[in-house]
């Protein structure tokens, strides 16, 4: 899936997946929303940084079973991937199409700004100066 300026606003969930990942069983109502899973996650990073995240820790944050967790993800990296992938809608969809090259870039640093301020501590995975496997 192309992530650019004129990206669509679907968020991402194949990430770090060769496939879509889906929940496991015939006719079996998904638990949860690739959303769902990445906010939580993000809201741990707000927390206690990335070094927090778990498996273990996500799964309880959201009520279920870490196993549970890999009927949606493959693993951290895939996670982070992911978590990633919601932070960076946030700054491309609806930008003005019609708009400048050099007013689209202003609003999405714009963004980015306020990502950071609400979210101080995924910038590091971000800008890779935190190993996702960590």
């Amino acid at each position: 899936m192309e992530v650019g300026i004129n990206a669509g606003s679907e968020l991402r969930t194949d990430v770090g997946n060769p496939g879509l990942r889906r929940p496991r069983g015939r006719g079996r109502t998904p638990k949860f929303t690739h959303r769902q899973i990445y906010s939580a996650a993000l809201r741990i990073i707000d927390v206690d940084g990335s070094e927090g995240l778990t498996m273990r820790r996500l799964a309880d944050e959201l009520g279920t079973g870490t196993t549970t967790l890999y009927d949606y993800v493959s693993g951290k990296e895939d996670l982070l991937a992911g978590v990633e992938s919601l932070l960076v809608r946030e700054i491309v969809t609806d930008l003005d199409g019609a708009a400048s090259w050099d007013r689209q870039l202003t609003e999405a640093l714009r963004r980015l700004r306020g990502i950071h301020r609400e979210h101080p501590r995924f910038l590091d995975v971000l800008t890779g100066q935190v190993a996702p496997g960590a």
